[in-house]
């Protein structure tokens, strides 16, 4: 997602100039998510620009470059985290956790060296394929179809509150 998100901020800010701060991340929790979002003025044009990166990413991949950089990248952040005994303890704690083997906080270098290219765009196109994309503003400014694939009105008023109806006694 790293890798994705380079790209997505040099086509949605440089190339198009539609946003700011675009960014896209991995959540890597116990619900895990690939999360991409943006703030913009044409969310209409954003939206095309963002499916078309989605789409040559799936079709083209990453590149041997790419994967090359980040590693370097991920690697130098992941050992730069780990400076305080605090952060350490952390890092094999949370390796327990999610994934059953604390060793693996050890063994990073190595693991991320058996990484491939084809390894990266598998997974890509395996997980980061179904949105729900979400819109917060005026309702009038976006048409739903690019966001939804559907024809059918989308509801813009939020269900009412029941915070606050209930009878005090």
């Amino acid at each position: 997602m790293r890798i994705f998100s380079d790209r997505q901020f040099l086509d949605v800010r440089t190339k198009h100039g539609l946003s700011y701060a675009p960014y896209s991340y991995f959540d890597g929790g116990l619900s895990p998510s690939a999360n991409i979002f943006v703030s913009t003025t044409d969310p209409n044009k954003y939206i095309g620009v963002m499916n078309d990166l989605l789409n040559r990413t799936r079709k083209e991949g990453f590149t041997e470059e790419e994967v090359k950089n980040m590693k370097t990248t991920y690697i130098t952040n992941f050992h730069y985290r780990l400076e305080t005994n605090d952060a350490q303890a952390a890092s094999l704690a949370a390796n327990e956790v999610l994934h059953n083997n604390w060793r693996r906080s050890l063994t990073i270098n190595q693991d991320m060296k058996n990484v491939t290219r084809e390894d990266l765009n598998r997974v890509f196109n395996k997980y980061v394929n179904k949105f729900a994309w979400v819109y917060q503003g005026d309702p009038a400014k976006v048409d739903a179809v690019l966001y939804t694939g559907s024809k059918q009105p989308v509801r813009h008023a939020a269900p009412a509150s029941k915070l606050g109806t209930q009878k005090k006694n």
